[in-house]
């Protein structure tokens, strides 16, 4: 267990990150940021000016003794696209090497796209699809095109939003000339981009685009807050409402877009090429709509630091259930029993296929359960007593991917009566949940119950079950050569709410 840092200097901001890496995840117990726009200065003038050197160094030396307040194991920082360009970019690194005691690494834009790459591929379940993976930055875009969790070309381009911004609107609002080359020069280096590579991502078939960046970020967020959508990392918008959002935006000043629902005030003059430039791939590859990823560099970064300390995630094992995985990664951030929750969540897969139909259950209700069963004990990391109620928070708490704002409360639910006590409406916040919600909590609950009961020893001592329904009765007949008595025992403890949910009386043979 140690402390890792990194921090990503771009062209609109500079973001640290500090995280407590264990055996199998990472915990992120730090994330700083200042939208510095530095890049403003190089895709102008061509080098950093004295004042934007200032700004830099200023940010740094406030980021340092925000770490010199921990104890960090390993710090990377490296530097993008404006560094990349700067003519005195050297200079500035020495500079800071001098005045913060910082080393940084000015990376090319194709290990840029393969760090945000590694970001995606820890929140998308890409084993069987072709994506397309899209981080718009100030001074650059990076592609990464990915074929079934396979990386098959790196590609870095100059359309940055603020780059372009900054070359062909020069009225506000825009002129129609202006947008109009915009558009024509989005397009022309798009098109460009995958002619100059040996892969041709633009004609290839491709299932999903995921966009990465704070720009794109804040189109996403826009869109779920003005259809009233639950928040989540990921997130996925229709091509209709981007071009709707981009018309809108299109002939409105600065001032008049800073007016907008929702929309960033720092980003209203820069987020017109971002929207073109996704909207213009979503023709070209045919898709009907982006996802965003709240998750970029810095956090590829990270996880880049951490194989290079010879640990490897679980997403990166498990590349065929990145969901899983996640889960598995979160229960190890709280020091978890893995083998007991792996063994639950089996069980509990078990039962709910036997009692799916007959307790009207989907496939949805199986992730809940199956997310419910990984972390039902995490809150052990707080307190063994009760830890079940630590266990809600603590799943309220985190970015579980692949679940909602409310998937999540209800998971955090499920895994909250997973002991003796019964859900109660009087329960804070189970008694703010719809009738519905408490309905599958309490089956998926009782599920959880039971399942935890019959490894009550946390020595995975059933191999399988066998379960038998009939009118009054159900039946589960354990496969085991052990000994049971505190499997038995710990199914008479929790089979009561089963029992509720079904209208059955529960037996172990």
């Amino acid at each position: 267990m140690g402390n890792i840092a990194v921090i990503d200097i771009g062209s609109n901001s500079i973001r640290m990150q500090v995280s407590e890496f264990l055996e199998k995840s990472y915990r992120i117990v730090d994330d700083y940021k200042e939208l510095t726009r530095i890049g403003d200065d190089v895709f102008e003038k061509g080098y950093f000016s004295e004042k934007t050197i200032r700004k830099i160094i200023d940010v740094l030396k406030l980021m340092k003794r925000l770490l010199d307040n921990r104890k960090i194991e390993v710090l990377n920082i490296v530097a993008t696209e404006p560094f990349r360009e700067a003519k005195n970019s050297i200079d500035v690194v020495n500079l800071i090497k001098k005045e913060c005691e910082f080393d940084v690494d000015i990376i090319s834009g194709e290990q840029e796209a393969y760090l945000i790459y590694l970001a995606a591929a820890a929140n998308f379940q890409m084993s069987h699809l072709k994506a397309l993976v899209v981080d718009i930055g100030g001074g650059s875009t990076e592609f990464s095109l990915v074929d079934k969790g396979e990386l098959i070309c790196a590609i870095s381009t100059k359309l940055g939003c603020s780059r372009v911004t900054k070359r062909f609107i020069k009225h506000d609002p825009p002129l129609l000339d202006e947008i109009f080359q915009l558009k024509n020069y989005i397009s022309r280096g798009l098109i460009k981009a995958s002619i100059d590579n040996a892969v041709d991502f633009l004609d290839t078939y491709v299932d999903i685009v995921i966009c990465t960046g704070g720009t794109m970020n804040n189109v996403a967020d826009i869109s779920y807050k003005e259809n009233s959508k639950s928040d989540s990392i990921v997130k996925y918008v229709e091509r209709k409402f981007l071009k709707k959002l981009t018309s809108d935006a299109e002939w409105k000043t600065v001032d008049e877009r800073m007016k907008m629902n929702n929309l960033e005030p720092k980003r209203a003059d820069i987020i017109l090429p971002a929207m073109m430039l996704v909207d213009l791939l979503l023709e070209k590859t045919a898709c009907s709509g982006f996802y965003s990823l709240r998750a970029g560099l810095r956090n590829g970064l990270t996880i880049s630091v951490l194989n290079n300390l010879g640990i490897e995630l679980p997403f990166q094992n498990e590349i065929k259930d990145v969901s899983y995985s996640r889960l598995i990664e979160i229960g190890n951030k709280f020091s978890f029993e893995e083998e007991h929750a792996r063994h639950v969540t089996d069980l509990a897969k078990i039962i709910f296929e036997s009692l799916k139909k007959p307790m009207k259950l989907n496939g949805i209700h199986w992730k809940l359960l199956e997310a419910a069963s990984i972390l039902h004990d995490i809150g052990n990391y707080i307190s063994y007593s009760s830890h079940h109620k630590h266990s809600y928070y603590l799943i309220k708490n985190s970015d579980i991917v692949g679940f909602n704002d409310n998937e999540i409360e209800m998971i955090a639910n499920i895994a909250r009566y997973h002991r003796r006590s019964l859900p109660k409406e009087g329960h804070e916040p189970y008694k703010n949940l719809s009738t519905i919600e408490k309905n599958t909590i309490n089956k998926l609950s009782g599920i959880l119950k039971v399942a935890d009961g019959l490894d009550r020893s946390h020595k995975s001592l059933i191999s399988d079950l066998k379960i038998e329904i009939r009118k009054q009765d159900i039946d589960i007949i354990p496969q085991s050569t052990k000994d049971l008595y505190l499997e038995r025992k710990g199914f008479v403890y929790k089979k009561d709410l089963l029992e509720k949910a079904t209208g059955k009386k529960i037996h172990l043979l």
